[in-house]
């Protein structure tokens, strides 16, 4: 144990932060609106990015991209430069929700808007540019499970982008696409996958399926040409002619289009033909989806031989062709996959998963019984869960970190359900990676398993860093701690938050009340930013109204941020570390795009329409501040869409909420822990903080605790104890100063002191026993 927690411990030296950010409650943007108020509009790739502090303090991420191709506005340069908001500096950890994150190589197309925050001062970086419509104004160009580039943000997958995506901006636009000679990375243009899929015994003959898809949008297939190498000892020579090959029409090759050939190239290579000699009218189109292109037998002449399948890619692309503007073209791509092992145990099957019902970012392991998973986790093996935040995507998929893994064998595995962790659609870790109820379900490569259910109550927000020791990324759970002297945070109305609607306090002190009374989460208001203590003001949370900081989207209606600064080294033999937030911000919109409500009963909003009730989306977005993600159970607080009033944390909110408190209070040396709060939004003039020193320390029999006057007189409870929080002493009339606190009767070892007054504030002081 000892050896396990220093090597992580060590590894936690050298961990970096992945900038992660919640996404609160999000509203689609159309593609339409997205085209009109773009002022750029372009196809690029990130080929570096690198973090700055504005003058104002705020953290910002600077993009490098490399255009490839310009399909609205003017644009000459090979690069430009895109702004994000949000990251991390010295240690210092700046978070946003609903904006967007890019990381290095992702690839698509970006609605752009000249930036309106200030710019990177490095000349390496060109002009800057904001995204319009935050994570909804970069259509990612990713691969599904057919090797297929889709183009995927938060509402929507295009799978065919030449037509869905290029020529439809085209049309709204008005302009022609420019194509970049020199892309941003050798983009493809075109391509074609086959794959060998149902291979199995059949007496002595192996029986497979060949099945094709389009890699970019969608192409009348001209030609199809395979090149197959065999092992003759397993099939035996010139398998075309001596009858060792049959062919069978099947699905593409059925159409009288086409023909269907075979012919030795060597005699341990076959060719296989899908050639047209028919009306081209006929030609079948290809999509991004797998369609079956024919059937095959081979005969089987030593079955303990290998069969050394191999594929001839130079040749197979230059005889497969599609059909545009009456002319064949050659696929400038071709991807050949097949697994030709024919026994069906191979195949990943999922028997059962056990409990049916988990928690994410909490350490919940959850338990998939089955067979085919093969003896050791490969390197293209995982688990996969529904996304939570993108739950109207049915084929979003989220991978855990390696880490999560704790046993894999080829029947069973065990697995943590994620919080922060990869995309499917990618390779990078990404905040907006977490599980939520839906399917879970095993991927080897590219076979994948059945699917089955799982209930994911809440999710607990989690961050991620990855170590330069080790490569691994490892998952650290975030908290709430004691930021204000009084067990928790102060919020302040910034000014100009009673314009956001007529009773908009009296309904974010009713989203906060339901918070307080129900987990005893330590948010206490207060009546301005200048009564909170000098010292204490970098903690103050502000809730404020009005225009949205320069840079964030027009299309957002309330964000939320998160400064996160302090990673403890809590770490043990499980590779989880634990960092808490030491404040957070909420902003509403006021103006074009949405009117906010403040109705007392639940009359009537047009949600059609952006009119949106103060009091749910408080409740929402103060369960962020909760450390609390999204979920994809609609009935829940956290759901990721708003479209009915929710006023009332439901089971799972609370929960979740729970858990963030039971998490936050324990004394594990990572900040003063967070206290109950009490059931008021009283807005208290606060005390200022306990003044007070102990003495001695350390001690073998007597501290004595010295308060200054002014505290003293207000001191309501004076209580110490060992550091799992159980008391061992608790005084609440304390009126000796100084005041004398026997060690006498206790172990040598270190406890924890904690003094609370009258108005709330408390402190915290370690106090060690030695003999």
């Amino acid at each position: 144990m000892k050896n396990t927690f220093q090597l992580l411990a060590l590894a936690l030296l050298s961990l970096i932060f992945l900038p992660n950010l919640l996404f609160g409650q999000l509203y689609e943007v159309s593609l339409d609106e997205k085209i009109q108020k773009s002022a750029l509009v372009v196809e690029g790739r990130v080929v570096e990015s690198k973090c700055y502090r504005a003058d104002d303090e705020t953290i910002y991420t600077a993009h490098k991209i490399k255009v490839s191709a310009l399909l609205k506005g003017e644009y000459r340069d090979q690069y430009l430069t895109i702004i994000t908001w949000g990251g991390e500096i010295d240690g210092e950890l700046q978070t946003w929700t609903h904006l967007l994150t890019l990381n290095k190589g992702e690839h698509g197309i970006f609605f752009l808007e000249p930036t309106r925050v200030p710019a990177i001062k490095d000349a390496d970086y060109p002009e800057s540019f904001d995204v319009y419509a935050a994570s909804q104004g970069f259509v990612q160009f990713v691969q599904n499970d057919a090797k297929a580039l889709v183009g995927h943000e938060p509402f929507h997958t295009y799978t065919d982008i030449p037509n869905d995506l290029y020529a439809y901006i085209e049309r709204q636009a008005g302009q022609k696409t420019t194509f970049y000679k020199d892309g941003g990375g050798d983009e493809k243009r075109s391509g074609i996958r086959y794959r060998f899929t149902d291979i199995g015994f059949q007496g002595n003959s192996v029986t497979f399926s060949i099945y094709v898809n389009s890699l970019i949008g969608n192409k009348k297939l001209y030609k199809s040409g395979i090149q197959l190498g065999y092992n003759p000892a397993f099939f035996g020579s010139n398998i075309a002619t001596n009858g060792n090959l049959l062919l069978q029409d099947g699905g593409i090759s059925l159409s009288s289009t086409y023909d269907l050939a075979q012919s030795n190239v060597t005699s341990s290579k076959v060719k296989i033909e899908l050639v047209p000699v028919g009306s081209l009218n006929g030609l079948t189109e290809i999509t991004t989806s797998e369609q079956l292109l024919a059937k095959g037998k081979i005969t089987i002449q030593n079955l303990l031989a290998d069969p050394g399948i191999t594929y001839d890619i130079a040749e197979m692309q230059a005889m497969s062709k599609f059909y545009e503007s009456g002319l064949q073209q050659v696929f400038d791509t071709v991807i050949v996959e097949g697994d030709w092992r024919p026994f069906e145990q191979f195949v990943p099957t999922i028997d059962s998963i056990k409990p049916p019902s988990r928690r994410a970012g909490t350490g919940d392991i959850v338990i998939i019984y089955g067979h085919g998973f093969t003896n050791t986790q490969p390197a293209n093996g995982r688990v996969q869960f529904s996304s939570a935040d993108f739950g109207f995507v049915s084929s979003a998929w989220v991978e855990p970190l390696e880490t999560d893994y704790q046993i894999w064998s080829d029947t069973l595995i065990y697995v943590r359900v994620p919080s922060v962790g990869y995309s499917n659609f990618g390779t990078t870790v990404a905040d907006n990676n977490y599980a939520g109820t839906g399917k879970v379900r095993v991927k080897i490569g590219s076979m994948t398993s059945n699917q089955k259910d799982l209930n994911v109550r809440f999710c607990a927000r989690n961050l991620a860093a990855q170590s330069n020791l080790t490569g691994k990324w490892y998952r650290i759970k975030d908290k709430l701690r004691n930021l204000n002297n009084a067990g928790g945070y102060d919020l302040y109305y910034a000014s100009g938050f009673s314009l956001l609607a007529s009773g908009a306090k009296t309904a974010f002190e009713k989203a906060l009340l339901e918070w307080k009374c129900k987990t005893k989460v330590n948010f206490r208001l207060v009546p301005s930013f200048d009564s909170i203590p000098a010292g204490l003001q970098q903690y103050a949370c502000g809730i404020r109204a009005g225009d949205l900081p320069a840079g964030i989207p027009t299309s957002m209606k309330a964000v939320t941020v998160l400064q996160v600064e302090n990673l403890c080294a809590t770490g043990s033999n499980d590779s989880v570390f634990t960092a808490y937030y030491t404040k957070f911000d909420i902003y509403f919109k006021i103006g074009a795009g949405v009117t906010w409500r403040a109705y007392e009963d639940e009359a009537p909003l047009d949600w059609i329409n952006n009119e949106l009730d103060v009091q749910s989306a408080a409740l929402h977005e103060l369960g962020h501040a909760h450390l609390l993600q999204h979920s994809n159970n609609n009935d829940d607080v956290m759901y990721y869409l708003q479209f009915k009033y929710k006023r009332v944390l439901e089971a799972n909110d609370l929960e979740g909420g729970l858990f963030i408190m039971n998490l936050s209070k324990p004394n594990d040396g990572c900040g003063m822990p967070m206290t109950d709060g009490e059931c008021t939004t009283s807005s208290r003039e606060p005390h200022q903080s306990i003044v007070a020193s102990i003495y001695p320390n350390p001690s073998s029999e007597w501290v004595f605790i010295d308060f200054s006057t002014t505290s003293y007189s207000s001191i309501q409870k004076i209580q110490l104890t060992d550091l799992l929080g159980r008391v061992i002493f608790e005084d609440q009339e304390a009126k000796i100063n100084p005041y004398p606190l026997s060690l006498k009767y206790l172990s040598n070892g270190t406890y924890i002191l904690n003094i609370r007054d009258k108005q709330g504030n408390s402190t915290s002081f370690k106090v060690i026993k030695q003999d």
